[in-house]
């Protein structure tokens, strides 16, 4: 359990970071070759278990002070979630974007929180309650499966057999929307903040078809 909790937002944000590489390289009017963004990633280990321990270290931060009871701790704890939220936002593609060491990308993600807050914590935002809301009716479908069917109410002959594997599966299914969807909509417009933020201008290419971000690996 250990593993998992600590390895899957490493394997998270290592995807991501690769993903906003290559979506930088788009931007940049560049065809990214196969495998560059998750060759970019994995040169940069060190920068992104460093960003992850510190990005999980203030939202847990902000979880335990929202617990802590009373209106002062839960909203200082909203603010504190939010603020990890922001960060995961521009960490990622300061990572990929930047050839530069621990330091210089922390203050790089300083200069464009301090610029793009209120953008980066409504696209977060925004994007997060959607995907939220995808597993709430992946869970819902599961469990109203099972429910109608040995209750007598199933729309379709299903056996009950047939129905707890629908049960289970929805649930995943309505959670792997939420990452794909989370993922396809966070990279580029995390990206396209972060370059909005450091260099003042967006990227040239901002508008990315669909079969750009299809193609990328």
């Amino acid at each position: 359990m250990g593993t998992a909790f600590v390895g899957l937002p490493l394997l998270i944000t290592t995807l991501k970071v690769a993903y906003c590489y290559e979506i930088h390289e788009l931007y940049q009017g560049r065809r990214p070759m196969p495998g560059a963004g998750h060759a970019v990633a994995l040169g940069r280990l060190k920068r992104i278990v460093l960003g992850t321990l510190i990005v999980a270290g203030v939202f847990n931060s902000g979880r335990a002070v929202g617990g802590a009871g009373g209106q002062i701790g839960a909203a200082a704890g909203s603010a504190t979630v939010a603020g990890s939220h922001v960060l995961a936002t521009f960490m990622a593609p300061a990572i990929a974007i930047e050839d530069a060491g621990a330091k210089a990308t922390a203050q790089y993600i300083r200069e464009a929180v301090g610029k793009q807050w209120g953008q980066a914590f409504v696209a977060s935002y925004g994007v997060s309650k959607i995907a939220g809301a995808l597993f709430v009716v992946g869970l819902a479908a599961g469990i109203g499966t099972v429910a109608s069917v040995f209750l007598g109410a199933a729309p379709l002959a299903m056996a009950p057999g047939q129905a707890l594997v629908l049960g289970v599966l929805s649930p995943f299914a309505g959670f792997f929307a939420a990452a794909m969807l989370k993922a396809t909509v966070d990279g580029p417009v995390s990206t396209a903040l972060y370059v909005y933020a450091v260099d003042g201008e967006t990227p040239d290419r901002i508008g990315l078809s669909v079969d750009d971000l299809v193609k990328l690996n």
